[in-house]
């Protein structure tokens, strides 16, 4: 169970454990509607006046053709702080949005079979405005379906009316800019717990699973990207595991949850030490601890969850292998 929550700074000197580079990796949901967006590298610096034009990068992934609509959104923070961002498509409910001074080069993408797209965006910001901080939106894909294609899709019955739900796979491309001499980094930890859950697993069976939430709360104007990792240590100081880095953009004067999953670290029964560290790129770094209370039922449960994920594993690589296999065959083998 989460016991004690303490508030640590410590200084850059922590920062000689290895601090991992992450890339940002298509949605593996997006992926399977046979195209990909590239959703990295859109934050930029520019003043007021300024204006500059980018691209987006879109990709079909498919054999068939297929289209796609672009759309602006806002990405709306939440006024309760309470770990998370929403979109909004009526760019109506966000003082520091960016929508209205961005534009897409087109709205509806059609990309034949392999085909890869840079679509151009514009940013013009208003001379001799008053402008401080950051201000972002979104750019949402979404594959564009007709309703016969939706009908296609279901299983026609005999004399009975039918109602179908359609999950829409969407990628939001966030865009940011930063007015130049105005970001003072400020952040800190305001809350953060562990967590045990029980969920669904394979055939009916219950699996258990365990995780630290914490939420980083970002005063200042600008956007930080602060990297975050989970450190347990038993009662003599000694680390018996770390997580690896992880690295989330906060939107200014929010907050925003960092979740480490647990739910295989397998360690003795006992009592621990959880340490979850922040840096945003001051000679300080922030901290939570948080006491853990390790059980045999944990490790029983981590086992179990650990036996799971080798065995989906080695499945994936095994219909990986096939496939590749499969594509190496010469035609009519």
């Amino acid at each position: 169970m989460t016991g004690e929550l303490a508030w640590r700074e410590w200084t850059r000197a922590w920062r000689v454990i290895a601090l991992l580079a992450l890339s940002v990796l298509a949605p593996a949901a997006a992926l399977a509607q046979g195209y990909s967006v590239d959703l990295a590298g859109h934050e930029y610096t520019l003043g007021a006046g300024g204006q500059l034009t980018e691209t987006l990068r879109i990709a079909s992934l498919t054999d068939q053709p297929l289209t796609l609509t672009l759309s602006i959104n806002d990405i709306v923070r939440d006024a309760a702080n309470t770990g998370g961002y929403a979109y909004d498509p009526t760019l109506e409910k966000e003082q520091r949005s960016l929508a209205k001074w961005l534009t897409v080069g087109q709205m509806e993408v059609t990309l034949a079979p392999k085909e890869v797209k840079l679509v151009p965006y514009t940013i013009t910001l208003p001379a001799g405005a008053s402008l401080s901080g950051s201000y972002w939106c979104a750019i949402l894909v979404t594959k564009a379906e007709s309703p016969e294609e939706i009908l296609k899709k279901l299983t026609p019955q005999e004399g009975k009316m039918q109602i179908g739900i359609r999950t829409v796979l969407q990628y939001a491309v966030r865009v940011i800019v930063t007015i130049p001499g105005t970001a003072h980094p400020q952040g800190k930890w305001t809350k953060a717990e562990i967590q045990r859950k029980e969920n669904d697993g394979p055939q009916g069976a219950k699996l258990y699973t365990m995780g630290a939430v914490a939420t980083f709360e970002n005063s200042d104007q600008a956007f930080v990207r602060p990297q975050a990792w989970l450190e347990i240590r038993d009662t003599a100081g000694k680390s018996v595991y770390r997580s690896p880095v992880r690295r989330r953009t906060v939107l200014p004067e929010s907050a925003l949850d960092f979740d480490f999953d647990l739910s295989d670290v397998l360690l003795d029964p006992g009592d621990y030490i959880v340490l979850i560290i922040g840096d945003y790129g001051l000679p300080k770094l922030v901290g939570a601890q948080l006491k853990l209370s390790y059980t045999a039922d944990d490790r029983a449960h981590a086992e179990e969850i650990a036996k799971l994920r080798a065995e989906q594993k080695a499945e994936m690589e095994k219909r990986r292998a096939e496939g590749e296999k499969g594509a190496a065959a010469p035609a009519g083998e």
